[in-house]
């Protein structure tokens, strides 16, 4: 990988896990959508924030943000999270991911070694700098 990327033309990083499917996704899958390529099928459906390992993921997402850093990377960050529970139209839906997204935030920097790491108060996000300032709009005022 190091010999190959170019660190300046990698603005964003979209992290995912995967949740491996016990079967195929063929007709009578709970998964599967006729007309629809399964790979979509079980993409829409089964990706979910990392370090969360009741959910069986196994994608190397965090060994892939290590190699990453350890070549000098600075970059944005983002959760790309396509998962069938968000479908649920409990008010509860938001919570629970929200804190799932911050629980895999918490543990994703302790397998990454950056506890330490500078906070958006006092240096930026996490370990990069923000290009330009940023004001937190509290969300009642949307």
């Amino acid at each position: 990988m190091e010999r190959d990327l170019v660190l300046s033309k990698l603005f964003i990083v979209q992290m995912a896990d995967a949740e491996p499917l016990v079967t195929p996704l063929r007709p009578g899958h709970p998964l599967y959508v006729a007309g629809q390529p399964p790979r979509m099928s079980w993409s829409r459906n089964a990706r979910h924030f990392l370090c969360e390992g009741y959910r069986g993921g196994y994608l190397p997402v965090v060994e892939i943000l290590r190699a990453l850093l350890d070549l000098g990377w600075e970059g944005w960050l983002s959760y790309e999270i396509f998962s069938r529970t968000l479908a649920n139209p409990e008010p509860e839906t938001l919570v629970h991911h929200a804190s799932s997204a911050s629980l895999s935030w918490s543990k994703l920097l302790t397998r990454l070694e950056l506890e330490n790491c500078s906070t958006q108060e006092d240096k930026g996000h996490a370990f990069w700098e923000r290009p330009y300032p940023v004001t937190p709009v509290p969300l009642s005022s949307l």
